[in-house]
């Protein structure tokens, strides 16, 4: 387990950021998601996005609100909307987060300096988008057998927009695994 990871019991969160998510171990959420967890949780508008990351830009994504894509995912990212369903794959421990809520629509290179240690103009993650967080949850392995039958339509592996019904089945089982932790 990464010492700067979600769900780790020493994970600090960045309060201080401008629109900071807490982290889904903060335990100062704790009270307000488990109001959340009782409701199923409405994914729109119409398409989803899921994010990847690795545990080193993990803490990041969160300290900032922010989730980052390379480049190549402009075009995917542009169908986002505020409201828009948003999950965070991390590659490394194959686990799936959410959910999150996109805040406003994709911005390029909003946060040059998010992920980027070089302090180059461009940030390595220019597809930026601002989430908070919708239903606090805990991570889903990507192995669970619901992901696997809900995205095994998706190519090109996990990453980039999901269509409506897709991040609806997805927000789902993110809320019917927080009500069944919660019991």
């Amino acid at each position: 387990n990464a010492p700067n990871a979600p769900n780790a019991p020493n994970a600090p969160n960045a309060p201080n950021a401008p629109n900071a998510a807490r982290l889904p171990s903060d335990p100062s959420h704790r009270s307000e998601a488990a109001e959340l967890k009782a409701e199923p949780v409405d994914a729109r508008p119409s398409m989803g996005f899921i994010f990847g990351c690795s545990p080193a830009m993990m803490q990041e994504c969160f300290g900032r609100a922010l989730f980052g894509a390379p480049a190549h995912f402009r075009e995917q990212a542009e169908q986002l909307s505020a409201g828009s369903t948003i999950f965070l794959f991390d590659g490394s421990r194959n686990e799936l987060y959410g959910v999150f809520q996109a805040e406003e629509k994709m911005k390029y290179n909003a946060v040059p300096e998010a992920w980027n240690a070089e302090g180059k103009p461009e940030s390595p993650f220019p597809v930026q988008v601002p989430v908070k967080i919708q239903l606090e949850a805990p991570p889903i392995p990507a192995r669970d057998p619901d992901v696997m039958r809900i995205l095994r339509d998706k190519r090109g592996g996990p990453y980039g927009v999901i269509p409506d019904e897709v991040a609806q089945m997805l927000a789902d089982l993110f809320a019917r695994k927080a009500r069944e932790t919660s019991t």
